[in-house]
């Protein structure tokens, strides 16, 4: 008997007669509540993460690009100062050879 109540309860609860209302049950209610919260929330957390990950490999490339250009403004003024020095050298050598070959 109370099996067939409850069985006409929740069949009267979703007639599609007109101008009944339907009721949504409240753990279905609350479902979609916390469904309407949490999906967009979880949105914002994986798209800051991924934005996070994309800024850090840019900040990396951007790192060891100046890295790079220090490395080789190093260089180069390594070079150049050691052109210098050889220029300035040079004529010494030269009048060192020539004057010990004679």
């Amino acid at each position: 008997m109370l099996r067939k109540i409850y069985l006409n309860r929740r069949l009267s609860a979703f007639s599609w007669r007109p101008g009944v209302k339907v009721r949504w049950p409240i753990r279905l209610q609350l479902l979609c509540l916390v469904l309407a919260v949490a999906l967009p929330f979880i949105g914002l957390v994986v798209f800051t993460e991924y934005d996070q990950a994309r800024n850090a490999v840019t900040s990396a490339g951007n790192s060891n690009l100046y890295l790079a250009e220090i490395a080789a403004s190093g260089a180069e003024q390594f070079l150049l100062d050691s052109k210098a020095l050889l220029a300035h050298l040079a004529p010494r050598a030269r009048a060192y050879v020539v004057g010990s070959a004679t």
